[in-house]
């Protein structure tokens, strides 16, 4: 003689139990879900493009498209700083002297100084090969020619604004300098430095 199992009737707890598997296994399917979509776009967002310098560039010179590079590295949070195109350094002044391979970033190039209005820019060839000065310093140009009949030295250009260095390479070229300054002075330079030296004396503020 056959016997019939008839399912137990569900109760309530075990109803219960069930919804909260339910639930449970949603929640664990909805972070493996959420899970699989960061893995795939975390790669992406750990690499990043930054600049490098393609080869030695002076303090105070002019950043050209020519003289950077770049290169896609591991992100990284030290390289927040770091410019990320050519077009976003060119035109820049270095700050420092940045060697080939240095990454160029946004404290070692600085924007370019805006001449006052009405002032004139010259190429000054001032004594010495390397000045410590900078694109948008303020320094007197002094010589020890165009002070009338005096011998001593005097002041042509009070409150030259550096612009940057020339970006020859060979020659007298390395230590031309250009500075904005009224025209008077600029005459009083053009004059000056076919017979002596000029010199530049930082003022002391």
């Amino acid at each position: 003689m056959s016997r019939t199992v008839r399912a137990r009737p569900s109760t309530l707890s075990s109803r219960r139990r069930a919804s909260t598997v339910r639930r449970v296994l949603c929640a664990c399917l909805a972070g493996l879900a959420v899970f699989t979509a960061l893995d795939a776009a975390i790669p992406h967002s750990r690499s990043r493009q930054i600049v490098l310098a393609r080869h030695r560039i002076a303090r105070g010179q002019i950043i050209r498209a020519r003289d950077l590079e770049v290169r896609t590295l591991a992100g990284d949070p030290a390289l927040t700083c770091a410019l990320s195109s050519e077009t976003q350094a060119a035109g820049l002044i270095a700050q420092i002297t940045i060697t080939k391979g240095d990454i160029v970033t946004a404290t070692v190039a600085g924007r370019a100084p805006v001449p006052e209005r009405g002032s004139t820019v010259l190429e000054v060839r001032l004594a010495g090969p390397d000045h410590g000065i900078v694109a948008g310093d303020k320094v007197d140009l002094v010589s020890t020619t165009g002070c009338g009949e005096s011998h001593t030295t005097c002041t042509l250009a009070r409150d030259a604004l550096a612009m940057g260095r020339s970006s020859g390479g060979d020659g007298e070229s390395r230590f031309l300098t250009r500075f904005a300054m009224s025209a008077q002075s600029a005459a009083a330079i053009l004059d000056a430095q076919r017979t002596a030296p000029i010199m530049a004396v930082s003022r002391v503020r």
